[in-house]
């Protein structure tokens, strides 16, 4: 039992006292049979030499003469060495003599032959079709005890796994590890292996964040246990893998090498995951521009492949192996031996039938010559490889293959080559008709993934193909004067804005307007409400380093209610979509606003600006009621170095005495007009003075505000105040895309019963929340200068509040009222949100970006509101007022914007936020808000108001708050309309009509030779 439960090195014990007590009382055939089953523990554990040398010692000519069953654990013995050993043809045919074996004996075997399908079905998973794999797990279900039933869920994960099913794998995963916990207990080795399979469907799945999660809790299980297996390399590797497509290299190179030193502690150096561990290692290295590195990674992986057998393996390792070394020389500049190593890896992915990886070394074969500038071999390789594809895809069951995305825009790229070569009407048509192919894929694939996380991956994944599309767009207008492709470009720059915060809208807006029973539309928003009720609870546990044995209970209790809730949601979600049909329209509608629709929405006085970053040029479509046109506007590289420059300058704290003082000022003055020359001088003058300006800025241009950019240039001695701030002459909004503003314009006012909700936590001390104390300290706070172990008390947050209840009746909850809980339960009944608190921003895991309220010693809640919870909101507010440092700063994704604070409260349903892009001061924060609200309760939209607050503080007579580090740090984006409409006086209305009515009256009857008669 031992064995079973994963605990090798206590079966081991167990079996020594065995032999040492019972030798002399067994049959030769009870001892060659207990040491088959005493070797096996060895083989668990990779160490091959003892399991060779157990299995060296034992007589076959004698395992013949004990019958079936002793032959049939010979033969599975010999069938898992070979397998260990990447030997899987030898491999398959033992663990087939061992089926034979042991279904002619009278013993029951059922686990020891459910586990040799299972071993049947992992080989043929190589090069088997699904039908057969699936056909052999069916009958690994059919001999497995309810105790190994999870090598029947394991295998049905594998068979949807392999086949490149994720979301499928998932659940069997998901139940694999219920059913393991349940077992073998939360410290087993096989339940971190049920651990591990979730995380790799995760990990395939683009949602790495909890990849990583799941394999450092599988880690930790294993080094409980002290076992070094090769799950324990794996999930190192797998670490790795989730390092490294999240761009962190450094990180991916210690998982992976971790992953090696394993592999050489269990087992022996030509094995086969080893290789492709050093080929990692090189594809890291090459990344970070160390090309003498990738080199060493690459002659030690040759070393090995050197040593491996003949067999699948060989191939495979020299397949990857001689495509690594061809990006290594394409990095080189050497293209001639990068052709050379292609051509290699191919010759090897054809011999080995694998047809998808045989169309895409093509196609990369392909872009190699397309840098030779041979375009016609381009050209020939390319299309071999869509051949290869497209033949693989008509015998394949699967729904969507994000392959197809690689090679169409392979594909793009070397016919936009072609069109430079030979500018005609024949080639345009070709590559608008790949780029209308590649975006459908890129369509079919974005619906496949579910998490909020994995859909950002893929939208960086695909970020470029459409800046080049829009790039090359823009070129063919320029060329050939036609205005279709002006309209393109801008069309395809909506596709690639904020897609994934659209997708999400969408289905909210489905949910509302898609003609779902009110019965069906309860039960749809109670399933969302207990999910990311559990989702929360269990994302808070997992982040702690180390679990109580209650929280542990919780933990699991949580899980698998999660597991129960998701299934027969989505069992809810496939029935709306199958009966209601306006729903599934207006949940994957992924139509843009046409310009003239964009036009319609504009006012007189309103501008839209949309900016678009290109790999060396920046451009901004300009959009006015009438009129539509694209202006080229500067250097992409030179207005980056100005934007950190800038944003530097307005994020620190303004140093006002000595000589250093002027010299910062006078950098200021200089970036801040370059800016103003290089992104607004080139848009026309009368476009720009007196209006509204919506701006929808790209990439970084999205982390300053554009109200600081300077219209002339100034002396240092210039006071703050009396500089030429761009806001002066303009009132400025800002907007994730067009499309998003249009439908935040149509959306009907919010049906919310109450005006204001506000919220000032207490930082006064109290219990220590050390996930905050963390977060401070990493924010840059010096632990010994704070309370609330990092966090200052905001000594006018509850100040701000009072204001706000000047002008607007309100809900206030200040200190140990001010909780997370009671946010989460009143916020959908609220017009405005306000929150004036600190905030925890994560660059790297925007996900995990919080919004700090008052500590309780409630259990399920941590006092901090994180990103993926608002995710998982709903909220009716016209406006959210983020009044905390950074709540408008994140990580910038090229065409989704910055994925930050405010973009969680935009998805949960705000149509306009107030948003802060660096560290907010106390104190002007509470006066800009004081006069934010005044304005806002005059009935004046949104941006006007803020554009009131910013230039009051430039007329106050006060060196310091004129400084615009006190002042320009808020932003409003989104639908800007008024939140308060202005007092119509009806009874003047309607005597002004009755007065033209009867003038009108009067008129045609005299027309007519009536006499008008008098009332």
């Amino acid at each position: 039992m031992a064995y079973q439960h994963g605990y090798y090195y206590k079966s081991i014990q167990v079996y020594d006292s065995l032999f040492t007590q019972y030798a002399q009382q067994l049959t030769d055939c009870q001892y060659i049979e207990l040491k088959l089953a005493y070797s096996w523990n060895y083989l668990k554990m990779y160490d091959l030499p003892a399991f060779k040398a157990i299995l060296s010692k034992i007589s076959f000519e004698k395992v013949t003469r004990c019958g079936e069953d002793a032959l049939g654990m010979y033969y599975y013995s010999q069938g898992y060495y070979n397998f260990h050993l990447g030997n899987y043809n030898q491999s398959q045919r033992y663990f087939e003599k061992c089926i034979a074996q042991l279904h002619q004996s009278d013993q029951m075997h059922n686990s020891l032959i459910a586990n040799t399908y299972y071993m049947l079905g992992y080989i043929s998973i190589r090069n088997k079709t699904g039908q057969v794999i699936d056909s052999l797990f069916a009958k690994v279900c059919k001999h497995c005890s309810p105790e190994d039933y999870y090598l029947c869920l394991d295998g049905k994960y594998l068979s949807r796994f392999y086949s490149m099913r994720y979301e499928e794998s998932l659940v069997f995963a998901e139940k694999s590890m219920q059913h393991t916990r349940s077992f073998f207990g939360a410290y087993s080795p096989i339940y971190a292996k049920s651990i591990n399979n979730i995380a790799a469907a995760k990990l395939l799945l683009k949602d790495y964040d909890q990849a990583i999660v799941y394999l450092k809790q599988a880690l930790l299980i294993l080094e409980k246990n002290k076992l070094l297996t090769d799950y324990t390399s794996l999930i190192h590797s797998n670490l790795g893998l989730c390092y490294y497509n999240t761009h962190k290299y450094k990180q991916a190179i210690t998982s992976f090498k971790n992953s090696l030193s394993i592999d050489y502690q269990i087992n022996e150096k030509s094995m086969y995951e080893s290789i492709k561990k050093y080929i990692r290692l090189a594809w890291c290295a090459l990344k970070l521009n160390h090309l003498k590195a990738t080199k060493t990674y690459l002659d030690q992986a040759k070393l090995l492949i050197d040593e491996l057998d003949h067999g699948s393996n060989v191939l495979s390792a020299k397949r990857t192996y001689y495509r690594a070394l061809a990006d290594y020389f394409e990095a080189k500049g050497a293209i001639e031996q990068a052709i050379l190593c292609q051509k290699e890896a191919i010759k090897y992915a054809n011999e080995q039938k694998l047809d998808r990886f045989y169309a895409l070394l093509l196609s990369d074969l392909a872009l190699l010559y397309l840098k030779k500038n041979d375009h016609d071999q381009a050209l020939i390789y390319i299309q071999m490889g869509l051949s290869e594809f497209t033949k693989t895809e008509s015998q394949s069951t699967e729904k969507i293959n994000p392959y197809n995305f690689y090679l169409l825009n392979a594909y793009a790229k070397i016919l936009e080559k072609g069109y430079q070569q030979s500018p005609d009407e024949i080639n345009l048509r070709k590559i608008q008709k790949i780029y209308k192919e590649t975006f459908q894929v890129i369509d079919a694939i974005r619906f496949t993934y579910q998490t909020e996380g994995s859909k950002l991956e893929f939208a960086k994944m695909t970020a470029a193909f459409y800046r080049r599309v829009i790039e090359q767009n823009i070129h063919f207008y320029k060329q050939t004067g036609d205005k279709k492709y002006l309209y393109e470009a801008f069309r395809v720059s909506e596709r690639n804005r904020s897609t994934v915060l659209s997708s999400g809208l969408q289905a909210s807006q489905a949910r509302k307007l898609g003609g779902l029973p009110d019965t069906l539309a309860e039960q749809e928003a109670t399933f969302r409400k207990d999910i990311a009720k559990h989702k929360s609870t269990i994302e808070k546990l997992l982040q702690k380093d180390e679990l109580t044995k209650a929280e542990d209970i919780e933990l699991k209790q949580q899980k698998e209610e999660l597991f129960y809730l998701n299934k027969s949601y989505q069992e809810l979600l496939a029935n709306l979509e199958k009966n209601f049909p306006k729903y599934y329209e207006l949940k994957y509608d992924i139509s843009n606003v046409s310009i003239s629709t964009i036009q319609g929405h504009l006012s007189e006085n309103q501008r839209m600006i949309s900016y678009i970053m290109g790999k060396e040029k920046i451009y901004a479509f300009m959009i006015s009621h009438k009129s539509f046109d694209l202006v080229e506007v500067s250097n992409s590289e030179k207005v980056a170095s100005n934007i950190h420059q800038l944003r530097n300058f307005l994020m620190t704290t303004p140093n006002f005495a000595g000589d250093s003082a002027g010299i910062f000022k006078n950098k200021f003055i200089k970036t801040a007009h370059q800016l103003y020359q290089q992104l607004i001088v080139p848009l026309e003058r009368n476009f720009l003075q007196n209006n509204h300006l919506i701006f929808i800025p790209d990439g970084i241009l999205a982390l300053i505000p554009f109200e600081v950019f300077l219209q002339s240039s100034h002396s240092s001695k210039t006071p703050y105040n009396h500089l030429s701030y761009f806001v002066r002459n303009n009132i400025i909004s800002y907007a994730n895309s067009a499309t998003l503003w249009v439908r935040s314009k149509g959306k009907v006012k919010t049906l919310a019963p109450k005006d204001v909700l506000a919220f000032a936590p207490s930082f006064q001390g109290g219990d220590q929340d050390q996930t905050a104390r963390a977060a401070a300290v990493r924010g840059g706070l010096k632990i010994e200068d704070t309370v609330r172990g990092g966090l200052m008390p905001l000594a006018w947050s509850t100040k701000e509040l009072e204001f706000i209840g000047e002008y607007f009746s309100i809900d206030q909850f200040i200190n140990e009222q001010a909780t997370e809980n009671r946010f989460k339960e009143l916020a959908s009944e609220y017009k405005i949100l306000h929150i004036a608190t600190h905030a925890n921003v994560q660059e790297e895991r925007p996900l995990y970006s919080a919004i700090y309220f008052t500590e309780t010693l409630d259990s399920l809640e941590d006092a901090s509101l994180h990103t993926f919870e608002l995710y998982n909101l709903e909220l009716n507010a016209e406006l959210a007022v983020l009044s905390a440092c950074n709540t408008g700063y994140g990580e910038v994704i090229q065409g989704e914007g910055v994925h930050n604070l405010a973009r969680g409260f935009t998805y949960a349903g705000c149509p306009s936020i107030v948003m802060s892009l660096w560290n907010a001061s106390d104190y002007s924060s509470a006066e800009q808000m004081n006069y934010f609200y005044q304005e806002l309760a005059k009935g004046v939209d949104k941006a006007t108001a803020l554009r009131s607050v910013k230039l009051k503080f430039l007329e106050k007579d006060d060196p310091i708050l004129s400084h615009p580090y006190f002042w320009s740090q808020f932003v409003a984006s989104g639908d800007m309309r008024p939140v308060v409409e202005k007092e119509v006086r009806w009874f003047l209305v309607v005597v002004i009509f009755i007065i033209l009515l009867l003038a009108f009256t009067w008129k045609m009857r005299r027309k007519l030779g009536e006499k008008p008669q008098m009332f």
